[in-house]
């Protein structure tokens, strides 16, 4: 009596690879989600330690959000990308002059859009949220600036970016050489140049 090696088949084969692989999958959606929520933490500590998270968002009704000391070049961001893509942006329905400690300043009234944060999603609506906000990240990349070679607001106003400045603003710039530069790349640049003429 003859015996054959206990060998996987063709199909049970493939089957282990594509557990495999959905597993591989899964553990790098894990590892995207997990990387998400650190950063939301880190940009909450930070903005908190800026002094922006002041109590400034309240919903005023059961469709209107009210965002108090906005800057006009968010308003206008806001507009651009509603007008340009297809990404749920609230839309504008106000904005009035107000006076608050140290001056006055803007108040938003925005369209309320039912949601949640995105950290707290079911980790099996992870797959898809990163799929949708793939879209999203591609359709801001594909926008054009109104006003090529530039490094400023979509207004033309200066840059006021958390990761950069904290709560200052910086520029306008003509290019984005000149950013670099206010930026210190310069030196990087010419550090670079002497290792390459060494």
């Amino acid at each position: 009596e003859s015996s054959k090696p206990n060998t996987p088949t063709s199909g049970s084969s493939f089957g282990l690879g594509f557990k495999r692989r959905a597993s591989s999958s899964a553990a790098r959606v894990k590892n995207v989600a997990n990387r998400f929520k650190a950063r939301v933490t880190e940009t909450r500590r930070r903005l908190s330690s800026s002094g922006r998270m002041e109590s400034r968002v309240v919903k005023v009704s059961d469709n209107v959000i009210r965002k108090h000391r906005v800057f006009p070049s968010e308003i206008a961001a806001m507009q651009y990308v509603a007008r340009h893509t297809t990404i749920p942006v609230p839309k504008v329905l106000e904005v009035v002059k107000s006076e608050f400690p140290g001056g006055l300043g803007l108040t938003l009234d925005m369209e309320y859009i039912d949601g949640y944060e995105m950290q707290y999603a079911p980790e099996n609506d992870w797959p898809g949220l990163l799929e949708e906000l793939k879209g999203y990240i591609v359709q801001l990349r594909k926008l054009e600036h109104p006003r090529p070679g530039r490094v400023e607001s979509i207004d033309g106003s200066k840059i006021r970016d958390i990761g950069i400045t904290s709560n200052n603003t910086i520029g306008p710039f003509n290019s984005v050489h000149a950013f670099h530069d206010h930026l210190g790349f310069s030196q990087v640049r010419t550090l670079e140049d002497q290792q390459n003429h060494w």
